[in-house]
């Protein structure tokens, strides 16, 4: 099945950094984001859902982690998506570091499972759970969308931006509570405040480096800070993406051995 639509960025020296960059685009495709713009506010779920179309089209993604803890750990993964349903069926194949290679994650229905190369078994993970120690969670990395796991309310909004509140629907939820914010122009994510049940901050993520991905302009950076870690720096970057039409069958336990989803 051939793509019909690629991206390839460098990841910026400064934001490896953890440091801000420059939204970078030129003039592309109305994203879908667009259509959330009017005279009258739209609702929260018009508002996800146009996120979510633009954020996580149906596509072949390729990431790179990058981990740097306080102590002086320095790590770097690369990982392959294949998704469906603005990533509510999402497989996740490790590319790097080569110990890494095999133990590839789905997510399906909520949950996320997890293959173990060593123990030649799958094993079901918490979506909240820290991958690999990172500042990201299993739930981060395979990118959990907001409309099956929140119930989304508009709080309010600034000139540019508006601001939702997102609550869990399910115990499954990696987080209790999300304080997101979404530009108007765009209907992308800016930044966001993941929440505990118990109301402690969890981690902030700001969404940067505007580009054009074939899909219309978005953020293609996410980086985190998390209280537990806070000289840490993690960071999350698109390098490629490419429309993909894959089919429900790939998207199944048995799959992350079988790795159908390579021969399509």
């Amino acid at each position: 099945m051939r793509a019909r639509h690629a991206f390839r960025a460098a990841i910026p020296m400064s934001i490896a950094l953890g440091l801000a960059a420059p939204a970078i685009g030129a003039t592309a495709q109305e994203s879908p984001g667009a259509a959330v713009r009017g005279s009258q506010a739209p609702t929260a779920d018009a508002l996800v859902r146009a996120l979510e179309k633009l954020m996580y089209p149906d596509a072949r993604t390729t990431l790179r982690l990058r981990f740097r803890s306080s102590e002086g750990r320095d790590e770097q993964y690369e990982m392959v998506c294949y998704t469906r349903e603005r990533n509510g069926k999402i497989i996740v194949r490790m590319a790097a570091p080569a110990e890494q290679i095999g133990n590839d994650i789905l997510m399906l229905d909520q949950n996320v499972w997890t293959y173990d190369r060593a123990a030649n078994r799958v094993i079901k993970v918490a979506s909240n759970q820290s991958f690999g120690g990172t500042g990201f969670s299993y739930g981060d990395v395979v990118r959990l969308n907001f409309s099956s796991n929140y119930d989304a309310a508009l709080e309010g909004e600034t000139p540019d931006t508006y601001l939702l509140e997102l609550t869990a629907k399910h115990r499954n939820a990696p987080y209790y509570r999300i304080a997101l914010t979404v530009a108007k122009r765009g209907g992308w994510p800016v930044s966001g405040t993941y929440y505990a049940q118990s109301g402690s901050v969890v981690k902030e993520i700001t969404y940067s480096d505007i580009r054009d991905t074939g899909f219309g302009r978005k953020p293609v950076t996410l980086t985190v800070r998390t209280p537990l870690d806070p000289g840490s720096v993690n960071v999350m970057s698109v390098v490629r993406e490419e429309s993909k039409d894959l089919p429900d069958r790939i998207f199944n336990k048995r799959n992350l051995e079988t790795r159908l989803e390579e021969k399509l």
